[in-house]
This record gives C-alpha cells, structure tokens and sequence, in this order.
C-alpha cells in the first residue's frame, strides 16, 4: 500500500472488495462458525461476528487515515460506501446459497453458518441487516480515524476493555468465585454466556471514563514529576518499584488457583524468552533449536529427583537444579563448539536439527530405562523448603517469579556489558 492513498472511484471499489474478499474468507474457512459459540454480549454480539466485521472496521480506519482529503464529510462517506462495498462478497454468498449448494465446494460454509451470517432471518431480509450492518461498521471505522484522539482513544480503549472482559467472562466467574456481593455484581455484568447488555454498557462507561480523566491529568502529573528535584524523583522511582513488586507478591492472592496456573505457564515461557533472547536478540543467531536446552535441563531434573522406577540418585529439587542448568549450559556449549562459525539459514537448519534430534531420542525406546520413552518420568516430587511443600500453582508462581526477576537482572547486566555490546555491535 502507498504511504498515501485516494480513495475515489476504483480505488474505492478495490479495497472494498479486498476488506470483503478478506472478511469471507475468515467465514469460508471455518473461524466464524467456530468461534460463534463464544458469547461476548450475550445472544447480541459473539466471537464469530467480531471475526466478521474486524475487517471492515479496521480496514476503514487504516485507509482513512492514509488519504490525502482532509474533509470530515468526505472521509465519512468513503467509509461508509467501503463498507458497503465490502458487504457485497459475503451478500452474494447468502444470496448464491438459496439456488447452489455451496457446500458441495467450501466444506465450511454450513447452513449454521448461513444463519450466523443471515442473523437468523428470512435471506432477503438477512442479506439486508448484513449489508447494513457492514456500511455501519465502515462508517464507524472511518469515524474513529476522523474524531481527536481525546474522543477516539477512550471509545477504542472502552470497547477493547468490553471485549476482553466479554471474552474472559466463564474464566473471570470461575475464577473469582463470585459469592455475596460478587454475585451480586455478576447478575448485572453477566449474563448466561458472556456480558449482558448493560454490564457492557457499564464497562464501557467505567473504562472510557477513566481513559479520559487520566489523560486529562496525564500532562500535570508529568510536569510535577519533571519540576521535582532528582533525589526525590529518583525516590519516586524507588518507591513506584516497590508497589509494583508488592503487587507481584499478591498476585496469587487476586488471581486465584486457576488464573495463577496460567500465570506460572507465562511466567516459565517468559524465562524461556528471555534465554532465547540473548541468543538471538544480542548475539544475532537465529537459533530453531532452542527448547532442546529447556528439554534437557527438565529430563535432567527429573531423573533425579524421581522416585518412581526410574529413580537413580532421589535428589531433592534444590539439589538436582545446579545440575539440570549445568547440563543444559553444558549441551549449548558442545553444539556450539561447531557449529557457531555458520551463519544464516546454516545455523537454522543445524539448531532446528539438534532441536529435533533431542525430541526423537526423548520419545524413543533407546533412552527409554532412563528417561521413561514416550512414557516420561513419573512420581517427580514437588520442591520443597523446611516443612513447606510447593504444590499449588500459587506456590509455585513464587518460584517462577524469582526465576524471571534473576533471568531479567542478568540479562540488563548482560547487555550493558562489553561482551553485551560487541555482540550487538556485530549482528
């Protein structure tokens, strides 16, 4: 696309028929059928209808906001006819669906999801509310890129905070429990599957507003800050660190068990990151192998500290975690001796390889009396420290955390470094 764009007469048609050919697609495919099964408004507004209509909504706003017309009447109507234009695709696959049997030629397109698309209505009718709905969601997109920021940011802000909510709704009730005055607030923001209507009226409210009375402190409390002398905006930052590393400690508290089971699966991905980062971020190496490591720091660590079958030596965790990363540096250090003189797509094929090489042999009967085989390592037990056994995803949230704030130091130290430096400067 051209950094500027004149949506006028052909251009017009093409990229309205683009944003449809797009939007049909998501529907030909499958996702909107699938995903309409996930309420985000309750029986008003579904996953599979975002799906639908996110292209034309965007696809509006991005254009508009590259054209050379600055006139706000203009830029309307060429949202409003893009999205009208982008309906046309999906229209006359509604209107062909009545004489053909599509499904004879796209699996996916299913009589559900012909109702999905006709919002279960007559086809004339159906085909009308879709077009309609199409040329509206053009014109709001284009409306968005055409309002100030002042007004645009707290309506996106909102409607983004209204859909994450709506999205996460069963996780948010199961969760949270929602007993007493919780129960309460539930039957007001939820309804049976996703948000009711005025809980997502009052999301949209609460998250609007408060977009709009910070930014309208946002400058103020920035300049108090900046007249402030440096020892106390230094203790500022100290003490901003500080409720920012208690509210990590608490966190299990406000997520409960099933949330911070998710969290702990972040926590660990983000430790593989930060690893994968110094590889790849500071030393430039595109390494396709790297979770062989994490997979032989874990094996490692189970073989040790199992007590099942396979038990060898039965050390506790604390003692089998020096080995584990020992084995782990230990394997990176013998396949770089190699191999890192290559480059580029060798270095790829040669990692992705090893990568593979390490999943083979962990699945296969050859390592099978040691490792488990397809099997696994069973009966590992739980960390421990005195009398307190890690066994909750809450307790184990501790460890991770522990281990991503030292991974985080290290590399900070790493970067500021010479070696850190010349890596980056050699890339």
């Amino acid at each position: 696309m051209n950094d500027k764009v004149s949506l006028q007469g052909r251009e017009l048609i093409k990229w309205g028929l683009i944003i449809g050919v797009v939007s049909l697609s998501l529907s030909a495919i499958g996702l909107v059928e699938s995903f309409a099964e996930r309420d985000i408004i309750g029986n008003v507004l579904s996953l599979g209808h975002i799906f639908i209509f996110i292209t034309p909504l965007g696809g509006a706003y991005l254009l508009v906001q590259q054209q050379t017309t600055s006139r706000t009447t203009v830029t309307l109507l060429q949202g409003l006819l893009l999205g009208f234009i982008s309906s046309l695709p999906t229209a006359l696959i509604l209107l062909l669906s009545q004489f053909v049997n599509l499904r004879r030629f796209f699996i996916n397109i299913s009589p559900g999801l012909l109702e999905i698309l006709s919002f279960g209505q007559e086809p004339v009718l159906g085909i009308s509310i879709l077009v309609g709905i199409f040329t509206l969601v053009g014109l709001v997109g284009a409306g968005l890129r055409v309002l100030p920021e002042k007004y645009s940011r707290p309506i996106i802000m909102g409607s983004v905070a209204v859909f994450l909510i709506g999205l996460l709704s069963e996780i948010i009730i199961l969760a949270w429990g929602l007993r007493g005055l919780g129960l309460a607030i539930r039957k007001v923001l939820f309804s049976a599957r996703g948000l009711s209507i005025l809980g997502a009226l009052i999301i949209f409210v609460i998250v609007a507003g408060l977009n709009v009375f910070w930014r309208s402190r946002q400058e103020g409390f920035q300049n108090r800050i900046q007249s402030l002398p440096p020892e106390r905006q230094r203790n500022l930052r100290y003490g901003t660190s500080a409720v920012g590393f208690v509210f990590l400690l608490i966190l299990p508290l406000i997520l409960r068990t099933y949330l911070t089971e998710v969290v702990d699966n972040v926590l660990m991905y983000i430790l593989m990151g930060l690893g994968l980062n110094i590889v790849v971020g500071f030393a430039g190496l595109l390494d396709l192998g790297y979770v062989a490591f994490f997979a032989i720091g874990a094996y490692t660590m189970g073989a040790l500290t199992t007590q099942g079958e396979l038990s060898t030596v039965g050390f506790t965790f604390w003692q089998a975690l020096p080995i584990a990363v020992l084995a782990s540096v230990s394997a990176g250090f013998i396949l770089g001796i190699p191999v890192l003189r290559m480059r580029g797509d060798y270095l790829a094929i040669v990692t992705l390889g090893f990568g593979e090489i390490i999943r083979i042999l962990a699945l296969s009967d050859a390592l099978a009396p040691i490792i488990g085989g397809a099997q696994g390592i069973l009966k590992i037990p739980k960390p421990a420290i005195g009398g307190f056994e890690f066994v909750s995803p809450e307790s184990f949230y501790y460890i991770f955390l522990i281990g991503v704030l030292i991974a985080s130091f290290l590399t900070w130290r790493l970067r500021d470094a010479r070696i850190g430096r010349q890596w980056m400067a050699l890339r």
